[in-house]
């Protein structure tokens, strides 16, 4: 008997490249499939059975982040241009601008690269996360009324 199913269509692989280059320059997948002209749906389904497509995301996943790992460090070290328009009126009635141009280091940037590279020093922490290690025997009983009374309302607000 004859095969009268229809050959699925294969789709070209032309996309691959200018989608991988795309998301490892911009790390954001949205503007990689635009660039590629490529849909969601047909780069998740190669991601899923292709391994070694999947390999290559995760590459690119990585150049992105060290891109943006960079730019942070830029912002934090040498600083961010910032500029504002000064206005001020002369005697004459005319307005002067001048334009006022500044560089100055990121606090934020600082901050954000502070806590992953040492978050033993600078993660937030919890309050209470060392609780179940506190030794309450030393308290007097007035102490531990406060601290019971204490615990109750931050656990009331968890």
């Amino acid at each position: 008997m004859p095969n009268t199913r229809t050959p699925q269509k294969r789709e070209p692989l032309g996309w691959v490249e200018p989608f991988l280059e795309a998301f490892a320059k911009t790390g954001n997948v949205s503007e990689a499939l635009r660039r590629a002209k490529v849909s969601r749906s047909t780069v998740y389904e190669h991601r899923a059975r292709n391994e070694h497509f999947l390999v290559r995301w995760e590459e690119a996943k990585e150049t992105g982040a060290d891109e943006v790992e960079g730019a942070l460090r830029k912002a934090a070290v040498k600083g961010v241009q910032t500029s504002k328009v000064i206005e001020r009126t002369l005697a004459d009635g005319t307005i002067e601008r001048t334009k006022q141009t500044d560089v100055k280091p990121s606090v934020t940037a600082m901050i954000f690269l502070l806590k992953s590279l040492r978050p033993e020093i600078y993660r937030e922490r919890n309050p209470l996360e060392n609780i179940n290690e506190l030794d309450l025997t030393a308290l007097a009983d007035d102490e531990l009324e406060r601290f019971t009374e204490l615990a109750r309302k931050a656990q009331r607000r968890a």
